[in-house]
């Protein structure tokens, strides 16, 4: 969980040891609860709101891993979506969300099929191409600079 903490503070100082702390605990549950690597889940976030908890966009996507609501995505936080708002809440349902499209995506996407590579490789519904590689280049850093505390279980991430 060390790692983690450190790959929250190193992305985000402004943070503040207790609230990077905090962050790390629930993005540390959050991904080995969905066998996802924590280290995605923190450059998603950087990549996605850049840390606000306060993030929102026009597309009715919130919070730090920007949650997607609609009635296929999410559909029980309709009408409640500023719950995402809470760090907690966020990461639960964004590491949650991003798992159930990785898993769709290996299951109906040959690899190289899908028409932007992001949404297979990530598991997630990409706005586009560049968001892609800002979230790759970001977790392959990270990786490289805390790789031998990365657990071996997310080395084929």
């Amino acid at each position: 969980m060390g790692y983690v903490l450190a790959a929250v503070l190193w992305l985000a100082p402004q943070l503040g040891l207790e609230t990077a702390r905090s962050y790390a605990v629930i993005i540390h549950k959050e991904a080995r609860r969905h066998h996802v690597d924590p280290l995605l889940v923190a450059a998603i976030i950087h990549v996605e709101s850049s840390w606000n908890t306060r993030a929102r966009s026009v597309t009715a996507d919130w919070g730090l891993m920007q949650v997607h609501v609609s009635a296929t995505t999410n559909p029980g936080l309709r009408g409640r979506e500023a719950v995402l708002l809470k760090p907690a809440v966020g990461i639960r349902y964004g590491v949650r969300t991003f798992a159930m499209w990785r898993r769709w995506h290996r299951d109906h996407c040959p690899a190289g099929k899908h028409p932007a590579w992001g949404h297979y490789q990530w598991g997630y519904k990409v706005r586009n191409l560049e968001w892609s590689e800002k979230v790759r280049k970001l977790y392959h850093g990270l990786r490289d600079r805390f790789r031998r505390h990365t657990l071996v279980a997310f080395e084929g991430v």
